[in-house]
């Protein structure tokens, strides 16, 4: 499994299918139904870095509805974000915003887990900034911003550098877009992204 992650984190497709379909035999019969998901979950991602939407789609299915039957609900909030990431790329809002009001409920009861919050920021903010609220998206976008800096969650940093950019040259404040563009760039670089 862990071989699988460091693939998927180097965006080696192939080997992160590979290690991850050897980590779902060896796991399919377990008890351990969070390894089971987390299995699900990165395969999902991998389909989702090949552009195969529809089996991205069916191993996120299986994570959520094993996860919603776990006890400790963390790793729902973070499927959900996912899912919820899915349906704004389809330009499915409505549905997007359901499934992050699910994974905020989960957040209210787990306030240490500061990554999935600031997912759901990200994503509310983004859906603030289509209905055209941009000062209370500017507050969530730059939360999520402060603590991936700080946590170092980079891959999520650029994104969300990258997401930002996209907003400013769709409202046409094309320097800002490029500043945010421009460090995005500079960091992947920097970061072999």
């Amino acid at each position: 499994l862990q071989l699988g992650n460091c693939s998927l984190e180097e965006v080696e497709n192939d080997s992160a299918l590979f290690y991850f379909q050897k980590s779902y035999e060896i796991f399919k019969d377990s008890t351990n139904s969070s390894l089971l998901s987390k299995i699900y979950r990165n395969m999902s991602a991998v389909y989702g870095q090949r552009y195969q939407y529809d089996k991205q789609q069916a191993y996120l299915d299986r994570a959520i509805a094993i996860r919603k039957l776990m006890p400790d609900k963390t790793l729902l909030a973070d499927a959900l974000a996912v899912q919820a990431n899915n349906k704004l790329r389809v330009g499915n809002s409505t549905g997007a915003e359901e499934l992050l009001d699910e994974a905020d409920k989960i957040l209210k009861d787990n306030p240490d887990d500061k990554e999935n919050l600031n997912d759901v920021r990200h994503l509310r903010a983004l859906i603030l900034f289509q209905k055209g609220d941009f000062e209370e998206a500017l507050v969530l976008f730059d939360s999520a911003r402060n603590y991936y800096f700080k946590a170092a969650l980079l891959r999520k940093y650029v994104t969300l550098l990258i997401d930002l950019g996209k907003v400013f040259s769709d409202r046409g404040e094309y320097e800002l877009a490029l500043n945010n563009f421009y460090d995005a760039l500079k960091l992947s670089k920097l970061r072999g992204f």
